[in-house]
């Protein structure tokens, strides 16, 4: 009887050992996984309209996102450390994604304008862009702004483009959700005009095959800037040193010149 209680003394000292030692060599794995995680970098939900080439678009052979906004917003979350996670959002529900917390901040091509400061804080500016008037090709009757008066103007819903257009006297305005549309209209002979930013415009004319042209001078110099909610500061002053330094560094005409000067 006594050599049966060992034995089962001893079965239960080494079932103990075995269970402390699997215990003990779990544990680290779980913390080396802790750690682990613990070095991922940071991630920040940004809010684009992915309509907007080149600053903001969608490969169609990739079906990734790419432009200008896309390289520069990579350039700077590596500076500030982060990763940014850009989502495609349509434009006039952009501002509102950013206000119910479903996206931490805007990188769009959006220009800094006081109706929208009183809802977002917008960071430094960080690319100049003016608003142009664009005809079908052969069109010369409007060569200036004074000469859309009785004609049909297109833009993009919820743009300075659009707030443009709305307060011209004598002019009828029509609003896209992507410039893209207003292009093809135009090109098409729906509508007379198109306003919107400079460079945009260019792409748009090249991505839809020519047939339409810029004329006069730009309406407007507008500065585009990054939004963030009026409450996140430490965002805005990591976003406002990360621009800074791209611009010392070099990296943002590196960014420049690959998408505007090309």
């Amino acid at each position: 009887m006594r050599k049966v209680f060992k034995l089962g003394i001893t079965i239960l000292l080494v079932f103990a050992l075995a269970v402390s030692a699997f215990g003990c060599g779990q544990k680290p794995a779980e913390n080396q996984q802790g750690a682990a995680d613990n070095n991922e970098p940071k991630v920040i939900k940004v809010a684009t309209d992915a309509t907007y080439p080149p600053m903001e678009y969608v490969n169609e052979e990739t079906g990734e996102l790419e432009g200008f906004d896309i390289d520069l917003g990579n350039a700077l979350a590596e500076e500030m450390g982060v990763k940014f996670e850009f989502i495609n959002t349509a434009w006039e529900g952009i501002i509102p994604s950013l206000l119910t917390g479903q996206v931490d901040m805007i990188m769009s091509s959006m220009t800094i304008t006081e109706k929208r400061k009183k809802q977002v804080n917008f960071s430094d500016p960080y690319f100049n862009a003016g608003q142009i008037i664009a005809v079908k090709e052969g069109n010369d009757s409007i060569k200036s702004k004074e000469d859309l008066v009785g004609k049909t103007v297109g833009s993009q819903i919820g743009t300075t483009g659009a707030l443009l257009v709305s307060q011209m006297e004598g002019v009828t305005g029509k609003e896209y959700n992507t410039i893209g549309d207003a292009f093809r209209d135009l090109k098409s002979g729906r509508i007379d005009a198109v306003v919107n930013d400079l460079l945009v415009s260019k792409e748009c004319i090249e991505e839809i095959g020519g047939g339409v042209v810029l004329v006069g001078e730009p309406l407007s110099d507008e500065f585009y800037g990054i939004a963030v909610r009026k409450d996140d500061t430490e965002l805005l002053d990591q976003l406002n040193q990360a621009i800074k330094a791209v611009k010392e560094n070099g990296k943002y005409d590196e960014i420049y010149n690959k998408w505007v000067n090309k």
